[in-house]
């Protein structure tokens, strides 16, 4: 089970659930992300699971402080609980284009 520790750092939440999503799609980038993931007592058994639990759990601590970061990781937890690839695609670019 991934650890879903929100920080107020909304970037690196960004950040791992993408690398959750990356290593769902690519074997080779799997067992990297997981070697990595296991030094840091992260244990992935279900990358897409996680990444829906971890954008969940962000978009209900940001949608309080900022409303719009709130719903773009609700979108993200959307389009991978529906399995939406198009949405998550969007999704993830619009959050990406949050950040900079």
């Amino acid at each position: 089970m991934v650890k879903l520790t929100i920080t107020a750092d909304s970037l690196h939440a960004f950040a791992r659930i993408l690398s959750l999503i990356l290593t769902s799609k690519m074997s080779t980038l799997r067992e990297f992300i997981r070697s990595i993931f296991e030094t840091h007592t992260f244990k992935v058994k279900d990358p897409i699971t996680d990444a829906y639990n971890l954008a969940l759990a962000n978009a209900e601590y940001w949608t309080n402080l900022k409303l719009t970061l709130g719903n773009l990781f609700l979108n993200i937890a959307k389009a991978l609980k529906e399995g939406d690839e198009k949405m998550l695609k969007t999704s993830i670019v619009k959050l990406f284009y949050y950040h900079i």
